[in-house]
């Protein structure tokens, strides 16, 4: 049949109806990328609604959702002592050596830059095996997303689920600072330290927004690409 349609495209008149026909399909296959990147934004634009009016109604940190965090105040003192490179002298690891030193060489000129302690402190726990202070972050939101809150008379099953999946998200990540620090941000909570008021967040949210849409053109242009490619195929073979 595929055969029979390429053979009866052949002339002008066929081409048209082909490339056209082709044309149709590119339209109805962006379409559909866009409506389903939309319905999933909605999606989690609904939960993040439930996780925003969780944080703002059931706790006191206020109508922006924000955390202040003493470790953030604290990092340049614990990134001092955690990336000493002394630390790696007994047993000697000269790789640990190398990273800690470049690190450890960074931080006086950047004792009050959050930003750069913080990518810092990323990059001593990737390279170095390094835990950081966890406690605070786990403990405020453990506290803010407890299920325990809506069962009983408080009982909200929209509320339940949700507080019941980040909370198992939650403890999973107890030791983990960047990903307690990824699902305050998913969760819409602003993480700031308590000297500048200084935002870790705000950019963080912006970056993840890039990357959505960024992951969306990109699905976008290569399908746009084969569908040209193939009906550049189609016509070469319908000519021949």
């Amino acid at each position: 049949m595929f055969e029979q349609l390429i053979l009866r495209s052949n002339g002008p008149i066929g081409e048209q109806i082909l490339v056209g026909g082709l044309t149709g399909l590119i339209f109805a296959v962006v379409l559909y990328i866009y409506n389903r990147s939309k319905e999933k934004k909605q999606a989690k634009e609904a939960i993040r609604h439930v996780q925003r009016d969780m944080v703002t109604t059931l706790t006191s940190i206020g109508p922006d959702a924000i955390i202040v965090l003493s470790s953030y105040n604290t990092l340049f003192d614990e990134l001092k002592e955690k990336c000493n490179p002394a630390n790696f002298m007994a047993p000697y690891d000269a790789k640990c050596v190398e990273i800690s030193n470049a690190i450890y060489a960074q931080l006086s000129g950047n004792k009050h830059n959050l930003s750069v302690l913080i990518s810092l402190r990323n990059q001593a726990i990737r390279d170095l095996g390094i835990q950081f202070s966890t406690q605070e972050l786990f403990d405020k939101l453990t506290e803010i997303y407890n299920p325990n809150k809506f069962v009983g008379d408080n009982y909200s099953s929209e509320r339940l689920h949700v507080a019941n999946k980040i909370y198992s998200q939650i403890q999973s990540k107890r030791n983990d600072i960047i990903g307690l620090e990824q699902i305050a941000r998913e969760c819409g909570i602003i993480l700031m330290d308590g000297h500048k008021g200084t935002s870790i967040a705000t950019s963080q949210n912006i970056a993840a927004s890039s990357l959505d849409i960024n992951k969306a053109i990109t699905i976008t242009i290569i399908v746009f690409f084969v569908i040209v490619g193939l009906i550049y195929m189609l016509v070469h073979m319908a000519n021949l």
